[in-house]
């Protein structure tokens, strides 16, 4: 069961940003592992006098009727003062602090931003496919990597277009994707959430390599990211706008916007297949690639 509660004035931004924060929890706990009783409560235009910030737009409060475990991905400091990231972490309650923000992204200052020392850097790796998936000595290397930062398979993340969701029937009788038959021969095993039956459920073993389909990965994330054949998802995308766009719209800059989504569910490495030797896609991602070499790394599939 969950529960939220909240009050504010209507039509405001602080209205619009707790609309927005309970579709996020509504989509999230419906995917993610049962819990019998949340309640979320979402206090609006906390004023705080006599302190140097005095007014705070949403302040989100969360109770969990049984403690959650998740293995953090960020670093924070003990009671004692020490910098650590533990295994594994028990969530009974938390307490979230938000600023609403009206005006576009291009105009939030930086200027008194600075880099946090205890995050890992991550980088981005894009492979070249030509028509073919990356190899399986690749895809080894990466979980290897993924379990060496104290991960396992389940924790990465595989991202596919329409094209690799197509179901095939086994002789089972079961069914599962292009991309997961693929891997089952390789001998690894999958949790297929591009099948309706699986995606009913979550991952319980963590040697499965989680798979979703693009359209299906707002709101998830994995240490390692691989997004397969990103280009073809554009151009999906792109023939889909384009054919429900109306006056005004831009369907390559709103397709281009779909990529954000992907392209931000990563921890710490970001793979990025591309099967197209031409497509805009590529053009962007090498002019990325040359500026900023020292975290991106260009090969071949």
């Amino acid at each position: 069961m969950l529960e939220i509660s909240a009050q504010t004035i209507s039509n405001s931004n602080e209205y619009l940003a707790v609309l927005s924060l309970k579709e996020k929890f509504f989509m999230n706990t419906r995917s993610s592992r049962p819990v019998r009783h949340i309640i979320f409560n979402i206090i609006v235009g906390v004023k705080c006098h006599g302190q140097n910030i005095r007014d705070i737009d949403l302040i989100v409060f969360g109770k969990f009727d049984t403690p959650i475990s998740f293995r953090p991905f960020l670093a924070f400091s003990t009671p004692n003062g020490d910098i650590e990231r533990p295994d594994t972490v028990l969530l009974d309650s938390f307490c979230l602090v938000v600023e609403v923000k009206a005006h576009s992204g291009d105009r939030v200052r930086f200027s008194e931003w600075s880099a946090n020392e205890h995050v890992p850097g991550g980088r981005v790796v894009i492979v070249e496919g030509a028509k073919t998936l990356p190899n399986k000595r690749q895809f080894e290397t990466w979980i290897n990597e993924t379990r060496q930062a104290g991960n396992e398979p389940v924790d990465m993340l595989l991202c596919v277009p329409p094209n690799m969701a197509k179901q095939i029937k086994e002789d089972t009788g079961g069914a599962s994707s292009i991309i997961a038959h693929q891997f089952h021969d390789w001998g690894w095993k999958v949790w297929d959430g591009t099948s309706f039956a699986v995606r009913s459920t979550y991952p319980t073993d963590n040697n499965a390599l989680r798979i979703v389909q693009y359209d299906s990965c707002r709101g998830l994330e994995g240490w390692t990211v691989v997004l397969l054949a990103l280009d073809e998802f554009y151009n999906y995308k792109l023939k889909q706008l384009t054919a429900s766009a109306g006056v005004g719209d831009n369907p390559k800059i709103q397709a281009a916007r779909w990529l954000m989504i992907p392209l931000t569910r990563a921890m710490d490495t970001l793979v990025i297949h591309i099967t197209d030797h031409e497509s805009p896609v590529r053009d962007a991602l090498k002019a990325v690639a040359a500026q900023f070499g020292e975290i991106v790394e260009w090969s071949k599939a």
